[in-house]
């Protein structure tokens, strides 16, 4: 076999080795994502179920035995049929799986309320709402209280103050901003506050509450 033949041979073996790392490394990512958009769907099924349980009894419910929050609320936006259940406690944790309301709050009802969420997942849709839009907020206790939109703001993060106003009956909504940001984190935080609007549906019957499917 000549020198010629010898190294095309080692260039064809080359390619095929390459070919063969290439596939095996996107099978495993294919698998790897599989994997976990399933455990993001079966801990969304797992939440949704723990809510639902909650509402029957009355009683706060882990989604899972080591779980360190539970659902406090669904929050519905009516204008886009989306909802998304809302945990307890904003750490970064439980935003994994949901938004979450700033702990503090969710003892009084009649506070402003907080609730933090990613902008790339659960709270991706808040680049859309405006100015008027509804929003619901449905308690464990299964009261209704609704909300419009009356402003949305591009904030730095250290405005804390301008979160929690206890007793204006505000709704909070926070997410890291641009939505568009390829990195995590930043200074700006989009805020959309919502006020809140009466009449209020005093309680809702259990059978109203059905499941639904969950969306980003």
């Amino acid at each position: 076999m000549s020198r010629k033949q010898v190294s095309h041979q080692n260039k064809r073996r080359k390619q095929l080795v390459g070919l063969a790392l290439t596939l095996t490394v996107g099978i495993g990512l294919m698998f790897n994502g599989g994997y976990l958009q399933a455990k993001a769907y079966a801990a969304q099924w797992l939440l949704e179920s723990a809510w639902q349980q909650q509402l029957e009894t009355g009683k706060a419910t882990k989604p899972w035995s080591w779980a360190d929050t539970h659902p406090v609320a669904k929050l519905s936006f009516p204008d886009t049929q989306q909802s998304l259940l809302v945990l307890a406690g904003a750490s970064g944790r439980n935003l994994a799986f949901g938004p979450g309301l700033w702990l503090g709050q969710a003892s009084n009802s009649q506070a402003n309320k907080v609730v933090f969420g990613h902008k790339d997942t659960h709270f991706a849709g808040l680049e859309t709402l405006k100015v008027d839009d509804r929003i619901q907020w449905l308690g464990a206790d299964r009261q209704v209280e609704d909300y419009l939109v009356e402003s949305i703001q591009v904030v730095h993060q250290s405005r804390g103050d301008l979160l929690g106003q206890v007793g204006e009956e505000r709704l909070q909504l926070v997410t890291c901003y641009p939505f568009d940001a390829t990195s995590v984190g930043g200074e700006l935080r989009y805020l959309v506050t919502a006020k809140r609007v009466y009449p209020v549906v005093a309680r809702v019957d259990i059978d109203e509450l059905r499941p639904r499917e969950y969306r980003f």
